[in-house]
């Protein structure tokens, strides 16, 4: 027998998820509006897209950027304060180098996370900088998920990035 339920709201929360990318996505918390379902077997009917933040921390973009290797950096250390991100690392173009970059990131089409360079403290550094952005960004891109998600809005502050979002999850296959 199949039986029916209503719920008002439903909550999730995810630590440590890793990206195939390799990103660590410190936290992820997902919490839907009014819902309906049966039992069994389970079938959840949502009313309206879900909605999620995602916590990624200093400490997780520095991680993924040292073990990525991108431009050969080394020693990287990341803040996320006042909208921006600055990376702090070396790299060997001829000599070694040590540069900090500050960034901010931008999202494009909902789907989309861009990284933009704003400054970089050696400027012999900055060629190479673009060079490597030109060829990460987009640093997150959602179209490669299977559920339709959304961006909303990015904030980076308190030592995180943290980013906003909805999945219908009625356009899932």
């Amino acid at each position: 027998m199949t039986h029916g339920m209503q719920i008002k709201s439903l909550a999730a929360l995810g630590l440590e998820l890793t990206l195939p990318n390799g990103l660590t996505l410190d936290r992820v918390e997902i919490e839907t509006g009014e819902a309906s379902g049966t039992f069994p077997p389970f079938h959840l009917k949502l009313d309206k897209p879900l909605d999620f933040k995602v916590w990624v921390s200093a400490e997780s973009v520095a991680t993924f950027l040292e073990k990525k290797g991108i431009g050969g950096l080394k020693d990287v250390r990341v803040t996320c304060e006042g909208g921006k991100v600055s990376v702090e690392a070396s790299a060997r173009v001829i000599v070694e180098v040590r540069a900090t970059a500050v960034c901010t990131l931008r999202i494009v089409e909902g789907t989309k996370l861009f990284v933009d360079l704003e400054s970089v403290s050696v400027p012999i550094a900055k060629n190479i900088i673009e060079g490597q952005l030109a060829k990460s960004n987009p640093i997150l891109d959602l179209e490669e998920f299977e559920f339709d998600l959304q961006m909303i809005s990015v904030e980076v502050a308190d030592g995180h990035v943290q980013i906003h979002g909805t999945a219908d999850m009625a356009q899932s296959p």
